[in-house]
């Protein structure tokens, strides 16, 4: 197996390039020159694909899943179940897909000497406990010790158009389903997945692997309560000027403008017909 003809520029293997945000992570690199595989459960039961920007390709050739190691650059990870309440009734699965899928593929990194870019959570830094939050930082602390090219990518609240987790608070909030609002005053860092994916892709592409960790949140945590006072009560979601998204630092932060994102994000929403407004 080599190289798809044509293809030139670096190549990425996705795992987890099936969900809500590694697909659009595939089609980003894509839409960037890069070639694509992705590994994912929803794929013949993890069988490596070749992704061509639209459709994916399984009959590659491939003996084992590891093979397309000998012919990518750079692994990045979504592999996850990525909701916490459902991470603590099925904490077997929990574990099986959020840490030891996760060692398998960081063992065959090591193996080949490839970068791994681990998509974790800012859960891992918060005051609350969950079983989520500790398989994240089990793959984060063993990459501090068994692999030297690396880099952890933290997502908060991340929503967007045919996001499928309904348990979801901005997600039950686009669906107009209220009884979220238990705790209105309750801040939370809302990113909007093109931000995201954009930031995302930027961060892998310029880094040097040695152990960076990127928080990819808003420049102010919002309350669901400024979203139904301050968003609601306007007559018109045209955004009125363009968000400039500051550049991620050296320290690893990559800062989105909140209260933009929520306005455009309500505004894709609400044009393709997933809630009304009266």
């Amino acid at each position: 197996m080599r190289r798809v003809e044509g293809e030139i520029m670096d190549s990425f293997l996705v795992c987890g390039g099936m969900g809500f945000i590694g697909k659009e992570v595939c089609k980003e690199l894509k839409r960037r020159g890069h070639s694509v595989y992705i590994y994912d459960q929803k794929i013949s039961n993890y069988e490596v694909a070749w992704f061509d920007g639209k459709e994916v390709s399984v009959d590659l050739g491939f003996k084992f899943w590891w093979e397309v190691f000998e012919v990518i650059d750079v692994v990045v990870s979504f592999i996850s179940v990525p909701r916490i309440a459902y991470c603590e009734r099925h904490k077997d699965e929990a574990f099986r897909s959020n840490v030891l899928e996760n060692v398998k593929i960081i063992d065959k990194c090591i193996e080949y000497d490839k970068p791994f870019v681990f998509a974790s959570s800012l859960e891992v830094v918060s005051n609350g406990r969950s079983y989520y939050k500790h398989t994240k930082y089990i793959i984060e602390y063993l990459l501090n010790f068994l692999h030297d090219k690396y880099i952890v990518i933290r997502y908060s609240h991340v929503f967007g158009k045919d996001d499928p987790y309904e348990d979801r608070i901005i997600t039950k909030f686009l669906n107009g389903k209220f009884e979220v609002y238990n705790n209105p005053f309750k801040k939370f860092y809302f990113t909007y997945l093109p931000d995201v994916v954009k930031r995302t892709v930027d961060i892998i592409l310029n880094n040097t692997w040695n152990g960076e960790v990127y928080d990819i949140i808003s420049q102010e945590p919002l309350t669901l309560d400024y979203i139904i006072t301050e968003i609601f009560k306007q007559d018109s979601y045209t955004v009125i000027h363009k968000p400039e998204l500051k550049d991620f630092e050296s320290t690893g932060v990559g800062l989105l403008d909140g209260k933009d994102i929520i306005v455009r994000g309500l505004e894709e929403v609400i044009k393709n017909g997933k809630i009304s407004v009266d």
